[in-house]
């Protein structure tokens, strides 16, 4: 399977027990809704005060840091190639991830860091 960024091949790779696949070029991760929702339910790392400081204040007014330039670009399913929706991970969450609802979510650079600092802090 191909990134929908680089179109380079992804690997495997285990993010907090987790088999996802991933990017080593743009950084970017494929996974299925259910493993981002474990993820999400279960986070082993704490983030440190100035490192999530620092993540939240990277992010813009959308919830996005567009840490590549191409965040807001049209990303198609590694899978079946089809154009994936953009949306908030969960209801007032400032996070937009890419989802196929067929096959899976993908979330581009640093993207499932913004993402788990944000739930971090509103359990706190």
């Amino acid at each position: 399977m191909d990134c929908p960024r680089c179109n380079l091949s992804l690997s495997g790779a285990e993010y907090e027990g987790e088999q996802v696949h991933f990017c080593g070029t743009c950084w970017g991760y494929w996974l299925t809704r259910h493993q981002l929702d474990r993820i999400a339910a279960g986070i082993t790392y704490r983030f440190g005060d100035r490192e999530a400081q620092t993540i939240e204040a990277s992010l813009d007014l959308h919830g996005d840091a567009n840490r590549q330039g191409t965040e807001s670009e049209a990303v198609s399913c590694p899978v079946c190639g089809m154009e994936m929706n953009r949306n908030r991970y969960a209801t007032k969450c400032p996070v937009a991830i890419d989802e196929c609802d067929q096959h899976g979510i993908w979330l581009d650079t640093g993207e499932i860091k913004d993402l788990q600092v944000f739930l971090e802090r509103s359990l706190e």
